[in-house]
Order: C-alpha cells, then structure tokens, then sequence
C-alpha cells in the first residue's frame, strides 16, 4: 500500500490506480485497498467511481466510519448533487456530532441550495466548535452576502481572511464591497486575491469589471487581455475589452484581439460576429455606397480644384479610403498630410495611398487632428483644410471642434476650408409612434417611446452657419439641392 502511495505521489496516477484496481479485484475484502482507490480516484475528480468504492466499504463495515461517511458526502457535493450531500452530512453531523467540519460543509451544501438561513445557523454551530474554521467563516460569508447583510458578510470575510488569506474571501469580499458600491475597496480586494493565484481568469473579470465601472479603461483592459489568455473561449469577456477599447479609440486593437482568439479557436461564433460588429463600429457599411457616390466626389474635386495650386500645402482630416488627399496630390499640392483617428483605417489608407504611388507627397497620420502637432506632424500650417466627417445630422462627429482647433493650431490665417458651408433641410412630418434608436458604450439598442402623435407647425429650412469659424454659409429653398461650398 505504501508503494502505491509513493507512486501516485511521484505523478504515476494512472499505474497505482490500475495496480490498486486489481487488489480490489483479487481481494474484495480488502477494505483498505478500496478506501485508498477511491481516494485516489477523488483526488483525480473520478468522484464517481469514488462512490462506488466508498459505499463498497460502508456497506461493508458494522459501525459508521468517519472518514467514509464524510467523504461520501464530499463526492456528491463535488458531483453538485447538493440534496444528496447534505443527507450525508446530516447522518455526519448526528455521528459525530463535535466534528466542526461536517457543520461547516453541510452549511455549504445548504448554501447551495439557497437555504441561507439554515446555512448561516449551521456554519455558526460550526464556529462554536471551532472559532478558526475557515470553511465555516467562508460558508458564513457567503450566507451572510445572500442574505444581504453585506457589513456581516464583510466582517466574516475579514476573519476567515485573518486565519489564512485566501482566494475564495478575498475575492468574495471584493464582489460584496460592489454590492454596496465600495468599488474601490473592491479592486483592492480582488487584487489581493490576484497575488495568490495570478493565473484565475475569474478574478482578472472581476478586477477589470471593477475598473470598468471606475472609467479606468486601460487597466481593465488589461485584465481583460489576460482573463481572455487564460480563456479563450470567454465570449463574454471578449465582448467586455472590445467596447474598452472602443471607447479608447482603439478599434485596431479590438480587430487584432479578435483575430488572436479566432486563430485559437477558429469555430468561436462569438469571436467571430464581435469582429463583425468591431469592424462595423470602424467602417460602418453605410461607407462604401457613400465613397462610390459620384456627385460627392465631383463636387470635392471641383472644390480641391479650385483651390490647389503646386504651393499649397493640404491638411486633410479624417483620411477614410485616402481619396481626397489623393485628390489632392494628383492636383499639384506640394505636401498632403491627413489624420485619421482610426487605426486600422489609417494603415489600410497608408497601403491605397501607396499602391498608387503617392506615397512621396502624403503622409497619414494614425491620429486625431486634436493629436497633430505643428512642426512635428504638420511640417508648417497649412493653406488648406479639407474635411468630410459629416454625420447624418452633420455635426455629430465633432465637426465644429474639429476644424476651430485646426483653425487655430495647423492653418494659416487666410486658409480655405473645404467644404465651409452645409445645409440641413427639415420638412414636416407626423410622428405616430417614436421609436428611437440609442446608441451608448453598449452594443445598439432601440428604445421605444410612448406612443403619441405629433406634427410640426410649419415647413423649416434650417441653415448650420459655421459663424464663429469665419466661413459662409447659403440659405437654399425647398426645392433646391444641397450643395458645399
């Protein structure tokens, strides 16, 4: 017996149960021989076949034997057959009746089966027996935070954390610390947990949940990039860093992310439709119709045509396809540089721009314009802004910003700005039901109002006059098109 102790010990699982396996075979009354297979088995989480072998010895004995009984109750409870394991424990605890852990572990059974109450009076008649039972203060805890006596369940947390720190209380005391927004506290209570066992992906969520809530995008982040290497295969988590890193403007990252866990795991459907859905936040589909639109596009020539000459020197922002700095070159300007806040557009910009040779007169900036730096990005002020980053509403993304900041920093006083005026026309309408659809730092969603009915008094022609940035605006009627000027 002892040598199939060693053996198992030394890592050779598999020989010493086999050999343990045909002692009980040759011998059915070697109880001892059962007793150390099944343990054997339970430590390998066999817990069925732990159970036969444990109730071929109780069956077998004429008095109840302390360590079977209990670990019988142990492998169902493994097995989260919780009803079953806390009968077992029941007959324990009515046994041997000073055992402090058989109350301990029945309360986690009942805690299990959400009889908190029960629980919290078990685990109590366990600490009576045993004020350091850290199973009991833990069990406790748990039963305490269900309950929602969170400053009890705190206080449980801190003694069984006083006795031996450890995971399960640490990161049981972080979650209780969110339930009554104590958030702080919580990140550091997760990272204690995280010093003990860096390599749990579960705690790495928790923490980055955590700091999440607190607008601390760059760490959770980077708890999230390291829950996702411990666990691939967690979509929920994926989906988590690729909003972070949204909201970062750091798209190109969510794309590669994607990428790396599809490379992994290449049949993931969640990987797979959160780099869909990435890539649709990046280059909308509504781009492609609108850069393939051919009066666009001839009233942008028109305009870069009326204004570059071989002197000129062209600030561009917004890059996109590189279309318009191209435009631009192909016209003689001197330098073309153009920013583009999203990276994974910048760099396949970058490859068009090369691809048609105009690599020598462009330079793409992977950056916002509120990034560009004059001298160092931008070699002088330029003579020309031009720009579309036109929302459907016109001035959704940050258009006025934008270009009064580049008026200010990286253009010559007298600089044209391309387009400087806009129009939006707004005709009557009745609205018989709202519906609104709502973007946030969450995927889409659509909300829909109370239903009512509306009408505008009167046909409006509303003109966005860009006044305070020196440019001219035109009124146009009804019946006239939009047009840039």
């Amino acid at each position: 017996m002892d040598a199939l102790k060693r053996k198992f010990k030394e890592g050779r699982q598999a020989e010493a149960i086999a050999e343990c396996e045909a002692l009980c075979r040759n011998d059915p009354n070697d109880h001892e021989a059962r007793r150390l297979c099944a343990m054997m088995h339970a430590l390998l989480g066999n817990y069925d076949r732990a159970l036969e072998l444990l109730h071929a010895v109780r069956a077998a004995k004429k008095e109840e034997d302390a360590d079977v009984l209990f670990n019988i109750a142990t492998c169902e409870r493994e097995l989260k057959h919780y009803e079953n394991a806390e009968r077992y424990f029941k007959i324990y605890t009515a046994r041997f009746a000073n055992h402090s852990h058989g109350w301990a572990s029945a309360a986690e059974c009942q805690f299990q089966l959400k009889a908190f109450k029960q629980g919290l009076g078990l685990a109590d008649r366990a600490i009576q027996l045993d004020p350091s039972s850290l199973a009991a203060w833990t069990v406790r805890g748990n039963c305490q935070r269900a309950l929602g006596q969170f400053e009890n369940a705190l206080a449980s947390f801190r003694r069984a954390n006083q006795i031996q720190p450890n995971v399960e209380c640490w990161l049981n005391a972080g979650l209780t610390l969110l339930d009554i927004d104590r958030v702080s506290e919580a990140i550091d209570s997760f990272s204690r947990a995280i010093e003990l066992a860096p390599n749990v992906a579960s705690l790495r969520v928790a923490r980055g949940n955590a700091l999440h809530s607190r607008g601390k995008l760059p760490e959770a982040v980077a708890d999230f990039r390291v829950a996702l290497t411990l666990a691939p295969g967690d979509g929920e988590t994926l989906k988590k860093a690729c909003l972070c890193l949204l909201a970062m403007r750091r798209g190109d990252q969510a794309i590669e992310l994607c990428q790396g866990i599809l490379r992994l795991q290449p049949d993931m459907l969640t990987a797979t439709l959160v780099h869909e859905w990435v890539l649709n936040e990046l280059v909308p589909t509504w781009h492609v119709p609108m850069m393939n639109e051919q009066e666009r596009n001839k009233a942008y020539h028109r305009a870069l045509e009326s204004a570059v000459t071989p002197d000129k020197v062209v600030f561009e922002i917004g890059t996109g396809s590189g279309l318009l700095a191209m435009m631009a070159a192909r016209l003689g300007a001197r330098t073309v540089v153009t920013c583009e806040g999203v990276g994974l557009i910048a760099e396949t910009a970058t490859r068009i721009v090369k691809r048609n040779n105009f690599q020598d007169r462009i330079t793409v900036l992977p950056k916002l314009s509120s990034a560009v730096q004059l001298g160092k990005d931008l070699p002088v002020a330029a003579d020309i802004l031009v720009h579309e980053i036109f929302a459907s509403d016109l001035l959704g993304e940050h258009l006025l910003d934008a270009i009064e900041d580049a008026k200010q920093r990286l253009l010559k006083p007298d600089a044209r700005v391309l387009p400087s005026a806009a129009s939006i026309m707004i005709a009557t309408a009745m609205i018989t039901a709202a519906i609104i659809t709502h973007k946030s730092s969450t995927m889409p969603t659509a909300v829909i109002t109370e239903s009512r009915e509306k009408t505008m008094s009167s046909s409006m022609i509303c003109t966005m006059t860009l006044e305070k940035l020196g440019v001219r605006a035109r009124v146009f009627s009804p019946s006239t098109p939009s047009s840039f000027s």
